[in-house]
């Protein structure tokens, strides 16, 4: 018997934080600061159930280094967007960057929307989300879909609610373990 593959190709990458992790108030949900680090999965992930040459299957396709590639500036736009927020709000609300097939990133926040320091930090080509008193992973979605736009990897500042992560596999994509990152085929 040859390995198994446990994820499909577009499994590409897990967004993993490392760095200080604090306690939102009044939530029970961790925060996590710092440096963000993608972790290529190589197109897949094998499981070995027999020893064999079949075993080197897995490897190394441009469009995993791509992914892994725009899910790490991806992780480090959203920790830019979110201190640009006070630390009140820092804590309090989440910041979402979405990178689309079409290569235009969908910036969303939740509550109140983009601050205005959160938007000076989107200008250019970017796509900056507007559904007030929607949640930032809503709002980017939303925002994407009146562009035009086809979702590939989204990076959030807090744990994605079940509200959310019922949006986003209601759309197709997939929520990473964790929450904190989310892909689509």
């Amino acid at each position: 018997m040859g390995p198994v593959s446990i994820l499909t190709p577009t499994t590409l990458a897990v967004v993993l934080i490392f760095g200080r992790q604090t306690l939102v108030r009044g939530t029970g949900h961790r925060r996590f600061r710092g440096v963000a680090m993608v972790v290529s999965l190589l197109a897949s992930v094998t499981v070995l159930l027999a020893v064999g040459p079949s075993a080197a299957s897995a490897s190394t396709t441009p469009h995993a280094v791509v992914a892994a590639e725009d899910g790490a500036r991806l992780a480090s736009r959203t920790d830019g967007l979110t201190g640009a927020l006070d630390p009140i709000a820092q804590n309090s609300r989440t910041s979402a960057v979405m990178s689309t097939r079409q290569g235009t990133d969908v910036l969303a926040s939740g509550g109140r929307d983009l601050s205005p320091a959160q938007r000076a930090l989107g200008q250019g080509d970017n796509v900056l989300g507007r559904l007030p008193g929607a949640h930032a992973e809503t709002t980017a979605m939303d925002a994407a879909g009146k562009a035009g736009l086809t979702p590939w990897q989204m990076a959030v500042s807090l744990p994605i609610c079940p509200a959310c992560q019922a949006a986003i596999e209601g759309s197709g994509g997939t929520v990473a373990p964790g929450g904190m990152f989310a892909w689509w085929p």
